[in-house]
């Protein structure tokens, strides 16, 4: 049975594999700032979304979701790494999770989603 999600896709989505990866990967980083877990997010993408829907292979669809939860994982402020790091340097989890790695968050979502597309025409 095809999901509701692969239906409201356009036909062309597998076109722009830059964007989606962009997109699923800033599903990730809005969720953690609500409080769930990366890999939360991961699996309600991965049920909800068939890879064949936005023109990945399984293998790269799943690159996708493990990159997501990495990043997730450095962006979230209820994160314990974060939090220890927060206690260790007397800063708020937030100001660590936000400040300290959104920068680099960011510089690796734009360079991980350029080479996942490119790869994505050979994966």
């Amino acid at each position: 049975m095809e999901s509701l999600i692969s239906r409201i896709l356009p036909e062309t989505a597998g076109g722009h594999p830059f964007f989606i990866i962009l997109g699923l990967l800033s599903i990730f980083f809005i969720t953690v700032h609500m409080g769930m877990h990366p890999i939360v997010a991961g699996s309600a993408i991965a049920v909800s979304i068939p890879p064949e829907a936005l023109g990945f292979t399984p293998l790269m669809f799943g690159t996708v979701l493990l990159s997501g939860w990495v990043l997730g994982t450095l962006l979230s402020p209820f994160s314990a790494t974060n939090i220890v790091i927060g206690a260790m340097t007397e800063q708020p989890s937030w100001h660590i999770s936000t400040k300290r790695h959104g920068l680099f968050t960011l510089t690796m979502t734009i360079i991980l989603s350029a080479v996942m597309a490119l790869l994505s025409r050979f994966i």
